[in-house]
C-alpha cells in the first residue's frame, strides 16, 4: 500500500481514522500513529476523549509484532497474539469507529 505525502498532521489524521474505519492498512501500525499525531497537533499534555482510545490500544498492543517482525516469531507466538488482537479489536470497535469518525468531523476542516 502506498501512503501519500500529507501536507499536515490534520491530513493525516482523517487519512488513518478513514483507513481504520474501513479497516485498510496495518491497524497496529495505524494505532500507533494516530497516538503519536495527537502530541503533533498540538494536544500534547491534554486529555482528548478522541484520542484515548488509541492509547488504551496501544498500551495493550506494544507487546505484538507488526507486519514487518512477524518473520521472526514463532507459529505459537503469532497465534496467541493474533487472537488476543481479535478480542481487543472487538471490545473497542465500537470505541474506536466513534473516535475516527469525530477525528474526521474535527479535522477535515484543517485538510
Amino acid at each position: 500500500m502506498i501512503i501519500p505525502d500529507f501536507e499536515n498532521e490534520y491530513e493525516e489524521a482523517v487519512f488513518i481514522a478513514t483507513q481504520l474505519i474501513q479497516g485498510d492498512g496495518c491497524y497496529l501500525q495505524s494505532i500507533i500513529r494516530m497516538a503519536r499525531l495527537r502530541d503533533s497537533i498540538g494536544l500534547e499534555g491534554e486529555y482528548d476523549k478522541d484520542f484515548s482510545i488509541f492509547y488504551l490500544i496501544d498500551d495493550a498492543t506494544c507487546h505484538m509484532p507488526h507486519d514487518t517482525s512477524r518473520d521472526n516469531c514463532s507459529q505459537e507466538w503469532l497465534d496467541k497474539c493474533d487472537s488476543e488482537l481479535k478480542r481487543i479489536k472487538s471490545e473497542h470497535s465500537h470505541k474506536l469507529k466513534s473516535s475516527c469518525n469525530q477525528i474526521i468531523e474535527r479535522f477535515s476542516a484543517s485538510v
